[in-house]
């Protein structure tokens, strides 16, 4: 238009790269059936396989069709809203009278690996044995000495270092320490592929006890360079942490980088270190294994820094009654400190 003044705008990465592109606001937002957001022109999408989102009344974005995001029941009958989270994940949102125990959990499996996190709210509530049931519908549950369900709240008492206290916990996946012998004899964590919580009290909204998860494949992705991330898949690492009534008293050696069975993603593995000095239970120690110390130190800070990184990490701030399911492969987790409180999750591992 003749006199106005173009606002100042930073170019895109698509721009560098393609200058054939339209701008930004010739182009339409796309939720790919793998869980990814692109962009392209909107006639793209308006063909068949993608379907038109609104949120709030407005159009929102497009979103490939998916079979796996078809409820017989209860998406057709708009008792479900799907919305995507960011960085990553996907919110589910009950907006009829929907039970947990309705959810169709062969699509929910696929669902979690498509999207690494999927929160639950809005579900009716179901008793523990009923819960436990559904869960074992997503897969074989992982026992362990204290039973099936966790009751993960302030209980220093139980033997399992800083799990059940209100101490900040490092990032870490759950199952480092359970282990197997892989097919050179080594031992090797074995950790089950899936978290699913419920969330049975909440605590208040200054208490603290939220829940970070980072994704480990995007942090490889747009986190380290490929010389970086080379090099990486050559190196392993060694942790410890001294014996208590669940887990540790054992070193163990982990290659860094991991291959995902189900996606076939790159994700890292790691433990953070966490030294005596900021925790009052016990110590886990961790060393990067074929470089020097500097080396090991540099590496080390490098990928504490990257897990919490905006760009690779969901903070959650839990609401009674939340269901949360995570891929426990892709992503590791922590949890913030929290004041005394009456915070109490149900959590259950399952593969």
């Amino acid at each position: 238009m003749a006199g106005a003044t173009e606002v100042p705008r930073r170019r895109t990465p698509q721009h560098s790269r393609a200058r054939q592109l339209w701008p930004e606001w010739h182009n339409a937002v796309v939720e790919l059936a793998n869980g990814r957001i692109n962009v392209a022109q909107r006639r793209v999408f308006e063909a068949d396989g993608f379907e038109l989102v609104h949120r709030y009344g407005r159009p929102y974005l497009y979103r490939q069709r998916d079979v796996d995001l078809v409820w017989d029941g209860l998406t057709d009958d708009s008792k479900i809203a799907f919305e995507r989270m960011h960085p990553f994940g996907l919110r589910i949102i009950a907006t009829g009278d929907v039970s947990f125990t309705d959810l169709p959990m062969d699509k929910i499996r696929r669902l979690a690996f498509k999207y690494s996190l999927l929160i639950f709210r809005g579900f009716e509530r179901t008793s523990k044995p009923v819960y436990t049931e559904k869960v074992r519908e997503l897969g074989p549950i992982q026992s362990w000495v204290f039973g099936e369900v966790l009751e993960v709240k302030d209980n220093p008492e139980m033997d399992m270092n800083n799990v059940l206290t209100r101490e900040a916990m490092p990032m870490h996946f759950d199952g480092t320490f359970k282990t197997k012998r892989s097919e050179d004899g080594r031992l090797m964590p074995d950790p089950p592929t899936f978290q699913i919580f419920e969330c049975i009290q909440a605590p208040g909204g200054a208490d603290g006890g939220r829940t970070l998860f980072t994704n480990t494949h995007m942090l490889l992705q747009q986190g380290v360079n490929h010389a970086l991330l080379e090099k990486m898949k050559l190196l392993d690492w060694s942790v410890f942490t001294p014996q208590n009534k669940n887990f540790g008293g054992e070193p163990l050696k982990i290659p860094l980088v991991h291959r995902h069975e189900a996606t076939g993603h790159d994700v890292l593995r790691w433990h953070e270190d966490w030294p005596q000095r900021i925790t009052t239970f016990k110590p886990t120690s961790v060393r990067i294994n074929g470089v020097d110390a500097v080396e090991s130190d540099r590496i080390s800070e490098l990928l504490t820094k990257l897990l919490y990184d905006r760009r690779f990490v969901y903070e959650h701030t839990w609401t009674t009654g939340d269901y949360l399911i995570a891929d426990n492969i892709e992503l590791m987790h922590t949890r913030t400190a929290f004041s005394p409180c009456t915070r109490e999750l149900w959590r259950i591992h399952a593969n």
